[in-house]
């Protein structure tokens, strides 16, 4: 596994991403880190630095971007970044009466906090009851073996 940053997981949990790290690496998995992909040439891709990976395949995972295009959002006055649909902390957008959940919303992309999301949204859209996202508590989950989960920020968030 290559990886441009010093780790793995980097939005999440760095102390369990260390152990998981090292189990990974047990399992004879080898990670360079801090290590990016310049080109790819006979079979092999190659770092900035010169080493040269051998591979039978290759997934590049590059990201997530919303895709938003075909929505015409700024006809309907909703507007938008980058990551998303911006909402406030009751999932509505610039519209008053449009709501955004889930990865479209550019908040943390989580199943997790997408469904809860999807409560305050349809909450405050369908059903009028004041309802508000509380992110300092999101489940975090990585569906990984072992898994690793955590609840809230952590320590050096904390402190």
């Amino acid at each position: 596994m290559v990886n441009h940053g010093g780790g793995i997981l980097g939005r999440g949990n760095q102390e369990l991403a260390a152990i998981l790290l090292e189990h990974l690496r047990g399992q004879g998995i080898r990670f360079l880190l801090n290590t990016e992909i310049e080109r790819l040439q006979g079979g092999a891709a190659c770092s900035a630095r010169g080493t040269r990976i051998e591979a039978d395949a290759l997934l590049a995972a590059v990201g997530r971007k919303p895709n938003m295009e075909s929505l015409h959002l700024e006809a309907a006055g909703v507007r938008r970044n980058d990551k998303g649909i911006v909402v406030n902390r009751r999932c509505q957008s610039s519209a008053k009466r449009i709501y955004a959940c889930g990865d479209v919303a550019g908040r943390h992309l989580f199943t997790h906090l997408a469904e809860h999301m999807a409560k305050v949204a349809t909450a405050n859209a369908i059903l009028d009851i004041p309802a508000r996202m509380d992110e300092r508590h999101v489940t975090w989950t990585t569906f990984t073996g072992p898994e690793l989960a955590h609840v809230g920020g952590s320590e050096a968030e904390m402190k």
